[in-house]
């Protein structure tokens, strides 16, 4: 397994073909629904120092599923993502904050995740 200091400055890009962005949220806290976006994009940007390095995705919130077509379309709505007024989900954090000792994956970010407004971040974990 590669260390910090092995990892090479550049940009690298999402394979959607080998990645996914999901997610899973209590439904009357008895049970979990899980989700996903089927359009979305992203890039890993290491620095010439890896510490300064990010991590990018973006989301389109019209691809949101779930495998029941009436929670998709409230998902979609006013009461959740509006996709119509807030057509993507970006997700930014720094690489250093997902770094673990001097080990690699499983990496975890606390994240900026940003649904509906710009410039009004919420905190979520995210795994890479």
């Amino acid at each position: 397994m590669a260390k910090i200091t092995e990892l090479t400055p550049g940009t690298w890009n999402v394979d959607q073909s080998h990645s996914a962005i999901g997610f899973s949220a209590r439904h009357l806290m008895i049970s979990k629904v899980r989700g996903r976006f089927s359009s979305f994009g992203g890039a890993i940007t290491v620095t010439d120092d890896p510490l300064a390095s990010t991590v990018h995705a973006v989301a389109d919130t019209a691809s949101v599923t779930t495998g029941d077509e009436s929670r998709d379309i409230h998902l979609k709505s006013v009461d959740f993502f509006d996709v119509d007024h807030y057509p993507t989900l970006s997700f930014v954090s720094p690489w250093s904050a997902g770094l673990k000792s001097e080990g690699m994956p499983p990496l975890i970010f606390p994240s900026c995740l940003t649904p509906r407004r710009n410039g009004t971040p919420c905190r979520s974990p995210a795994r890479v």
